[in-house]
């Protein structure tokens, strides 16, 4: 019997017999001839006997099959031939050099009780296959389709190219930094298993429920393939999609295999069937549970039948891959837009009125939208303010505000209202925007006196240098213009009116620690707090005298103003 001699370098490694018809040599143990060369392939070559001779077969493998120096694909052997795979060598010799020793039969092992790991396979990480390693955009990128990249690890049946392609498209849709990388991965798979001629991926737009192209992509013709590899341009076609295929897809959610487009009764009022003279065509959604996101589409403009039912299940276990990154990015992108809008509006609104603003947000009404609301304005000052500055320095100056904004911030958030914006040494807030609030009115009046009280209770524990100050406060109703203005670089809730003017003018007419209130405010709180009439007053660009009531806030008073529940 034949033999073979495997040298690494000068050294003889071993020599085994070709002792069937069929003798596989490879990185594999699986092989006859298991080779520890990395330049190996699982299944790199095959000896096969046919009669009293042996032949040499490469089985498509990466680096290639050499026979005494030269690549083949296949090649009788002869006594003598020197066959490299890799940094191997090997010698094929007509008749066994040696005598193989039948060993001696071992003792048996001594029985031993059976564990339940006994048929455990355990590997470490480093004897994985490399082709589970493999970057798939390093394939694409060096002009090799993946099937061959698939055929040249020893993958050679349809269904483990299949899966190959399938493995690395997973990978793709996991680990690829954009969409459009996953679309282009998907669409070469598509070519490198599939017969088509054309094919596209369309993405719905929710918003019009038309089919935009994204991806095209077409089987280059011999001459095209050749001027692309001189460098020259290629001119790329317009490609035409049938639409009646694509809506079928998309308005009943199906896959769909056409054999004859041209013959098929489902498509006969279909005129860019006729027109671009399609023959065959599979078209599949990009769906993720119930979303469709658009579809994938191929044809071939020459052979009826070009399709089987197997490429359908693959294009479309390939079209689900694609979704299911789709789902991802539109959840990701839809969680970093919460997350702007929960870190704009928590800056402005109380944690309870984000929730629901955030629950509403992707209603038709969107809480932030423009429109008119009776609203109550809550507007603070620091009395005195410009004189105390001119004494303080401006770190302490900032200090003060600081503690002054956080303070008025968090009585305002208890009490549901939200902050529209920070003025100078003042605060404008809106009770009732831009979510409902039920007895806003007596909110804003609660929240005022307690601002009062808690600033003073606040600068009985300053030290003796912090600076002294007190406040005054405006509270009014009546109906605004509220929601998001601005400009497209800059955009902020805003609330507009007549109302809010008089709250700035009415704190001008209260006292230290007094709160001034206008009628209108008065007329749904007077039962609840001991006001006093300060009559009517004539405010600045006003023409009719508004009626102003005030509640004095001494540290001695004790009034309870819990916010509501």
């Amino acid at each position: 019997m034949p033999t073979l001699t495997v040298k690494q370098g000068s050294k003889v490694i071993k020599e085994v017999v070709i002792n069937k018809p069929s003798f596989s040599i490879g990185r594999l143990p699986e092989n006859d001839l298991e080779l520890p060369d990395n330049l190996a392939s699982r299944r790199h070559t095959e000896i096969l006997k046919q009669g009293t001779a042996y032949t040499l077969y490469d089985l498509g493998s990466a680096n290639g099959t050499f026979l005494n120096k030269k690549k083949v694909k296949s090649e009788p052997l002869k006594d003598g031939d020197e066959i490299q795979i890799g940094n191997t060598i090997i010698l094929f010799k007509e008749q066994s050099s040696f005598n193989v020793p039948v060993p001696p039969k071992p003792p048996p092992p001594p029985k031993q009780a059976k564990s339940s790991f006994d048929s455990d396979v355990v590997k470490h990480i480093g004897e994985l296959s490399l082709d589970y390693r493999l970057n798939v955009k390093d394939i694409i990128a060096s002009g090799q389709s993946i099937a061959q990249a698939a055929q040249a690890t020893g993958e050679k049946s349809k269904e483990s190219t299949r899966f190959f392609i399938l493995y690395h498209l997973g990978r793709a849709v996991a680990t690829a930094d954009t969409l459009d990388e996953v679309l282009e991965i998907g669409m070469s798979s598509v070519f490198d298993v599939i017969s088509a001629d054309r094919g596209t991926i369309m993405i719905l737009d929710k918003a019009t429920g038309k089919l935009i192209p994204k991806l095209t992509k077409r089987r280059l013709s011999d001459k095209e393939k050749q001027d692309k590899a001189d460098g020259k341009q290629i001119k790329e076609p317009e490609v035409y999609i049938s639409s009646t295929i694509t809506n079928k897809v998309i308005t009943d959610k199906v896959s769909l295999i056409t054999s004859d487009a041209a013959h098929d009764p489902r498509f006969q009022s279909g005129l860019s069937i006729a027109q671009f003279n399609i023959r065959s065509a599979l078209c599949v959604p990009l769906w993720e549970k119930e979303d469709v996101f658009g579809v994938i589409y191929v044809d071939n403009l020459m052979k009826t039948h070009a399709f089987t039912n197997d490429d359908l299940e693959l294009l479309t276990a390939i079209a689900n891959q694609v979704a299911i990154r789709m789902k991802q990015d539109e959840l990701n992108n839809k969680l970093r837009k919460e997350a702007l809008l929960r870190g704009n509006l928590e800056r402005y609104h109380s944690p309870d009125v984000v929730e629901m603003i955030i629950k509403h947000s992707g209603g038709k009404e969107n809480p932030l939208d423009v429109r008119e609301r009776v609203v109550t304005i809550l507007f603070t000052d620091i009395q005195n303010f410009t004189t105390l500055s001119e004494k303080i320095t401006p770190i302490q100056l900032a200090e003060m505000l600081n503690k002054f904004f956080e303070t008025v911030t968090k009585i305002i958030f208890e009490f549901k209202g939200s902050v529209n914006k920070f003025i100078g040494d003042a605060v404008l807030a809106t009770f009732n925007a831009p979510i409902d609030l039920e007895n806003h009115q007596l909110n804003a009046v609660k929240a005022s006196v307690k601002i009062i009280q808690a600033i003073q209770e606040s600068q009985k524990n300053d030290p003796p240098e912090a600076p002294k100050y007190n406040v005054r406060l405006g509270v009014n109703t009546g109906t605004v213009v509220a929601g998001n203005v601005g400009a497209k670089t800059r955009i902020e809730y805003a609330v507009l009116g007549d109302v809010v003017n008089i709250a700035s003018r009415l704190n001008q007419y209260a006292d230290s620690n007094e709160v001034a209130v206008g009628e209108s405010t008065y007329e749904c709180v007077k039962n609840d707090f001991q006001f006093a009439c300060v009559g009517g007053v004539k405010l600045k660009g006003k023409a009719k005298e508004v009626q102003v009531y005030k509640i004095s806030i001494t540290p001695e008073d004790v009034l309870t103003c819990e916010p509501p529940k």
